[in-house]
């Protein structure tokens, strides 16, 4: 028998035992390793975080100090507070031949407005059209559709021959455009954002300006945007045009020079490509080239021309634009400005 003080000892060093016994994990037991044993987070979404906008995530660029961060908000990449981040601004169709596609927003008007004058000189004659002002009215519907009223305004064309200096003028009030347009589908990596817009010009205008009928077209754009500041998107459209051409008539003996008044019907096909950047907080510009041809007309050239501009946001609801365009090579010259003012309520 064991003295009781050592079996007293002794139970203490069994409950001891079975005690150490009971905190040992078995074999089947699941428990986490260590933090150095675990994963480290996948570098391109630092702190958990997915970028929040639609753009080419392959392209993905994490380092705070690279030029392709992929949250950078601008090309110059200043503080950017959140009502002027790039995406929240004004999107404007113009002033560049590609219209955005995005739509507007549901229950958003945008009024969109402007001067532009187009200059031409082919075989010794020059014409110069101005219209203003060149509005656009886009209502938003929903998220993905918006209707559009297009209204060129006042148009003047002066003719003028440059060898003798006589010079008429033709204009009035232009034709009128309804339409809409319906995102088909958002951007997805390399997929490009997708939208519909469905035109038609209606004869409202008086009659020098006038198509005289119905002029119906379609455009397809698809938009990819690389990065918050930068993104790149193209327009493939088509058109059943009856434009007015301007001939100048000599003048009678004690008479003025005149303007006659032809149409031209044709079948004309688009295409563009535009690049837009964000540079600073309230400047963004553009870099552009378009293209049409006309199946059908008198005049079967191509016209191939680059424009660029400038965006001014005075708010991020308020803008004003500026651009400049030149015809590329061909049988004659031709320039493009424009200048005007966008709100949205």
């Amino acid at each position: 028998m064991i003295p009781n003080p050592f079996r007293h000892v002794l139970a203490h060093a069994i409950a001891l035992h079975a005690a150490a016994g009971a905190q040992t994990p078995s074999p089947q037991s699941t428990i986490s390793p260590p933090p150095a044993a675990q994963e480290p987070a996948p570098a391109a979404a630092p702190q958990g975080r997915l970028p929040d906008y639609e753009h080419i995530h392959s392209t993905d660029v994490w380092r705070r100090d690279s030029f392709w961060f992929t949250d950078r908000q601008s090309l110059v990449d200043d503080p950017i507070k959140d009502a002027w981040d790039p995406l929240k601004l004004i999107n404007t169709d113009r002033p560049d031949y590609t219209d955005v596609a995005a739509v507007v927003g549901d229950g958003v008007v945008q009024i969109e407005t402007g001067f532009s004058q187009r200059r031409r000189r082919v075989d010794g004659v020059r014409t110069v059209t101005e219209a203003v002002p060149n509005a656009l009215f886009r209502i938003g519907h929903g998220e993905r559709f918006e209707y559009r009223i297009k209204v060129r305004g006042d148009v003047r064309n002066e003719v003028t021959d440059v060898a003798t200096g006589d010079r008429a003028v033709a204009g009035g009030f232009g034709d009128v455009e309804l339409g809409f347009k319906w995102v088909l589908g958002r951007q997805n990596d390399w997929l490009p954002m997708q939208t519909i817009v469905a035109r038609a010009f209606v004869p409202t205008g008086e009659e020098d300006v006038s198509a005289r009928r119905v002029e119906p077209g379609l455009s397809y754009i698809y938009n990819w945007q690389v990065r918050r500041w930068w993104f790149v998107r193209g327009n493939t459209g088509v058109d059943l045009a009856h434009q007015p051409t301007y001939l100048l008539q000599a003048s009678a003996p004690g008479g003025s020079p005149t303007v006659d008044v032809e149409h031209d019907g044709y079948l004309e096909w688009s295409q563009s490509l535009s690049s837009y950047m964000q540079i600073s907080k309230r400047l963004g510009m553009f870099a552009e080239w378009f293209m049409f041809k006309r199946h059908g007309s008198e005049d079967d050239h191509s016209d191939h021309l680059h424009n660029y501009g400038l965006y001014v946001y005075l708010t991020p609801d308020m803008q004003i634009d500026l651009r400049a365009g030149w015809r590329i090579g061909d049988h004659l010259d031709e320039a493009l400005y424009g200048v005007g003012f966008s709100v949205r309520f």
